[in-house]
C-alpha cells in the first residue's frame, strides 16, 4: 500500500510539471519562436501603411531606405523618400524589427549629453559679441535673418542683457545656409519690410488657400524654390495643405510663422 502511494504521488508530481510546463510554452512560445520579418519584407509593409494611410497613388515615387541600427534595442532607423512630380522629399522614420510600430520624430539617448555634438560644431572664436565679454554664460542665438519672429526674439535677447551681467550675447554667428554658402544670423543682416516667397510661410499659404485656382497655378509654375528645410516643394503636398486651411480654416505653420481665419471663403 506505502508503494502504491508513493508511486502515486510521483505520477501526480510528473503531471503537475507536465502541465506547468505546457502553460508556460504556449504563453511564451509566440515571442520565442516569432521570427521577424525579413529587411524586404520590412520594406514592403512600411510601403503599403504609408501609401494607404497618405493615400499616395502609383505615380507618387516611395522609397524606403536601408535600415539601420540605434542603439535601442528592437527598433531600426530608415528614410523614407516621396517623389511626387519630381519634387523628392525625405524623412527619417524609426520601425520596430518586428513590423509592429513605425514612428517618426526625435530619438533621444538620455545617457549621452544631447547637445555634446551641436556644441562642438559652433565656431564663435572670431564671432561678434555684446554684453559682458568676459561673462561665463555664453548664449548664441541662430536665427532666420529674414523671420520677424526671430527679430522679436533677437530684440528680446537684447533686452534682457542688462538684467544679466554675467551673460555674454552672440548674436551673429555665421552658418551654413541650404546651398552651402555662409549667412550671419538675426543681427547680421536684416530684411525689415522685405518679402518671402507665398509657399514659405504660414500667411502666404493662407493666402494662396483663398486665392482664385489661376493664382496658385501661377505660383506652382514658377517654382517652389526650398528657403529652409521644412519648406515645402512637392505641388501636390503644397495643395493638401491649402485645401486643409479651407477644411480647418486654419493656416498651416510656414517656415516662421503660423496664420489663422475666422471667415469661411474657397478656392474657385
Amino acid at each position: 500500500m506505502k508503494r502504491e502511494a508513493a508511486l502515486k504521488k510521483l505520477w501526480l508530481q510528473i503531471l503537475c510539471a507536465v502541465l506547468v510546463l505546457g502553460l508556460m510554452t504556449s504563453f511564451y512560445a509566440p515571442t520565442v519562436f516569432a521570427q521577424n520579418p525579413s529587411p524586404e519584407e520590412l520594406k514592403h509593409k512600411v510601403e503599403l501603411y504609408l501609401r494607404n494611410m497618405f493615400a499616395f497613388g502609383p505615380e507618387t515615387k516611395l522609397l524606403v531606405g536601408d535600415f539601420k541600427e540605434t542603439g535601442m534595442p528592437g527598433v531600426l532607423a530608415t528614410t523614407i523618400s516621396v517623389t511626387i512630380e519630381g519634387n523628392k522629399e525625405d524623412a527619417k522614420m524609426w520601425v520596430s524589427k518586428d513590423g509592429k510600430f513605425l514612428f517618426r520624430g526625435e530619438l533621444n539617448d538620455m545617457s549621452k549629453d544631447m547637445l555634446a555634438e551641436n556644441r562642438a560644431k559652433l565656431d564663435i572664436k572670431d564671432a561678434p559679441a555684446t554684453g559682458n565679454l568676459n561673462g561665463p554664460i555664453t548664449v548664441v542665438e541662430f536665427a532666420d535673418f529674414e523671420c520677424p519672429v526671430c527679430r522679436n526674439l533677437h530684440e528680446v535677447l537684447r533686452g534682457l542683457l542688462p538684467k544679466y551681467p554675467q551673460v555674454r550675447l552672440l548674436p551673429s554667428v555665421a552658418q551654413p545656409s541650404n546651398d552651402g554658402a555662409s549667412v550671419s544670423s538675426t543681427a547680421g543682416r536684416r530684411r525689415i519690410g522685405g518679402r518671402m516667397p507665398a509657399h514659405c510661410t504660414g500667411v502666404g499659404k493662407a493666402m494662396l488657400a483663398f486665392s482664385p485656382r489661376p493664382v496658385l497655378e501661377h505660383v506652382l509654375a514658377a517654382g517652389l524654390v526650398r528657403r529652409t528645410p521644412r519648406t515645402v516643394i512637392a505641388p501636390g503636398l503644397l495643395d493638401r495643405e491649402l485645401a486643409a486651411v479651407l477644411d480647418h480654416l486654419v493656416g498651416p505653420a510656414g517656415d516662421g510663422a503660423v496664420a489663422a481665419f475666422t471667415a469661411r471663403g474657397g478656392r474657385t
